[in-house]
C-alpha cells in the first residue's frame, strides 16, 4: 500500500507478505487427487467399453456366420433349382408332341415345349387362341373344354379336338389333360398333351404321371 505525508507526497509503500505454502500444498494434493480419480475412472470406462465391444464383436460374428451360412444355403438351393429347371427344359424339349401348362384361372399358357411353336415366354397367350384361334374358351359337345370338366371332376381326361398344327393347318387331335393341384386341393394348373388322331401316345399313363411330378410352377 502507498504511504503519503501531509503534503500528499509518496514517501513509501507498505508490503504485506502472506505465507501460502499450506494452500499451495493443498492445491497440489487436490490436483493429484483429481488426476488419480480421472485415471481410475478412465481405466474403469476403458475396461467396460472393451468388454462391451468384445461382446458386440462376438454377436456380430455370430450374425455374420449365420448370414454366410444362409447365403451359402441359398446358393446351393438356387443351383439345385437351376439344375432341375435345366433338366425339365431338356425333358420338355425332347417331347415331339405339343406339351404346355395352363393357368386354371385365366387359360393363359405358363410354359410350353418347342413343339408348341410359341414365343418364349408365351406371355398372355391363351390355350384356345394358340390351338383353336378362338377368342373365347372351348365349349359345347363338339369342342369340350377339359379345364372346365377337370376343375369339377379333378380327374385326368382325354377329349378329341380340331387344333391347328405347327404348319397352321387344322387337324384332328387327342388332348390328354392332367390336373395340378394347389395346397387346398383345387386345380391350379392343367397340363394338356395333344397328338394327332391315330398316333398312339409314346408313354403309358404311369410314366406320364411320373414326369408330371417334376413340374412345379
Amino acid at each position: 500500500l502507498p504511504i503519503t505525508d501531509a503534503g500528499n507526497r509518496d514517501i513509501g509503500d507498505i508490503v504485506v507478505l502472506t505465507d501460502i505454502t499450506v494452500q499451495r500444498a493443498a492445491l497440489t494434493r487436490l490436483s493429484l487427487l483429481v488426476a488419480a480419480i480421472c485415471g481410475i475412472v478412465g481405466l474403469v470406462l476403458f475396461g467396460f467399453l472393451r468388454r462391451h465391444a468384445s461382446r458386440i464383436e462376438q454377436r456380430l460374428k455370430v450374425v455374420y456366420d449365420g448370414l454366410a451360412n444362409e447365403i451359402a444355403g441359398h446358393e446351393k438351393t438356387e443351383a439345385k433349382l437351376k439344375q432341375q429347371n435345366d433338366f425339365l427344359n431338356c425333358v420338355l424339349a425332347s417331347l415331339t408332341h405339343p406339351f404346355y401348362v395352363i393357368d386354371a384361372n385365366d387359360y393363359t399358357i405358363k410354359i410350353a415345349n418347342p413343339a408348341m411353336k410359341l414365343p418364349d415366354p408365351p406371355e398372355k397367350t391363351t390355350c384356345y387362341a394358340a390351338t383353336h384361334k378362338r377368342q373365347t374358351p372351348c365349349d359345347g359337345a363338339e369342342c369340350r373344354c377339359p379345364l372346365k370338366e377337370i376343375k369339377e371332376t379333378k380327374q385326368p381326361m382325354t377329349v378329341e379336338h380340331v387344333h391347328y398344327n405347327k404348319h397352321g393347318k387344322p387337324c384332328h387331335v387327342e388332348v390328354h389333360a392332367y390336373p395340378i393341384f394347389d395346397s387346398d386341393g383345387n386345380v391350379s394348373e392343367l397340363i394338356p398333351i395333344w397328338v394327332e388322331a391315330g398316333i398312339n401316345m409314346l408313354w403309358p399313363l404311369e410314366r406320364q404321371s411320373g414326369m408330371l411330378s417334376l413340374i412345379h410352377i
